[in-house]
């Protein structure tokens, strides 16, 4: 289902909010009342960076979200052409670590626990050990956001996590589908 972010939401286990750079205050208040009731809400990178009128909240880059996510965004590093970033799942084993190429930030955590961190960084980028992807418990439900970009590869391991915390157990993928 496509929902806009101010919509009722109570029907949902899990809510992705991709490209959310634009954030009313009202939508982001909407959002956290749906992790704070229980829901499961992933949330990309860039996102409520500015409000309906193009300005940058109060409290600075994702400031709207800060009680869902429990943190907030220091700094956007976009990475050169040609750098990449290395991204490590904490406690796992996986031998391929997460390639980012183009999106990375700084983030200040605020309740947020890392579930991923930059394990390599080029020059002006986060520093190593920094994390990248986080989860935070708000309320009876749990606010996760992607600090970094990610290719389809690299984004399973994540949404396999997102899913079995919100209870779902996705459909297979018919072949041929992207």
């Amino acid at each position: 289902d496509f929902a806009h972010p101010e919509d009722d939401l109570s029907g949902y286990r899990l809510v992705v909010a991709p490209a959310s750079y634009l954030l009313t205050q009202r939508s982001a208040d909407n959002l956290t009342a749906f992790v704070a009731g229980g829901g499961t809400l992933l949330v990309s990178a860039f996102a409520a960076a500015v409000d309906e009128h193009d300005t940058v909240h109060a409290g600075g880059f994702g400031a709207p979200l800060r009680d869902a996510l429990g943190l907030v965004v220091e700094e956007y590093r976009p990475l050169r052409e040609g750098d990449e970033i290395t991204v490590d799942l904490i406690g796992s084993d996986a031998t391929n670590p997460l390639v980012s190429r183009d999106w990375t930030e700084d983030l200040a955590l605020d309740g947020a626990r890392p579930w991923a961190t930059y394990a390599s960084s080029p020059e002006g980028g986060p520093e190593v050990g920094t994390p990248a992807i986080t989860r935070h418990e708000h309320g009876e439900g749990a606010g996760w956001y992607v600090g970094t970009t990610l290719d389809v590869a690299g984004l399973a391991p994540v949404l396999a996590a997102v899913y079995a915390d919100a209870g779902i157990t996705p459909a297979s993928t018919p072949d041929g589908v992207e």
